[in-house]
């Protein structure tokens, strides 16, 4: 059996992302802010504080096309 370490993509320990706390169940908490992670189903989405401000700012963000400006020669 292999041990396996989730790190949270949020929280700092020291000089790394903090490690995660697992769960029998497959999960992985941070236990500072709560993020959630399940490494085994690919489309298991956090809906953690920060993932849920992550993905509002990702749907309300202009496109970086439209942010480009010219400059008149």
């Amino acid at each position: 059996m292999t041990l396996t370490l989730v790190r949270c993509p949020y929280c700092v320990l020291g000089v790394q992302f903090r490690p995660m706390v697992p769960h029998l169940d497959g999960r992985f908490i941070c236990d500072k802010c709560g993020h959630l992670a399940l490494p085994r189903d690919a489309n298991f989405r956090c809906s953690c504080q920060k993932c849920v401000e992550l993905q509002s700012s990702r749907i309300h963000s202009v496109s970086p096309v439209l942010k480009i400006k010219t400059v008149a020669s």
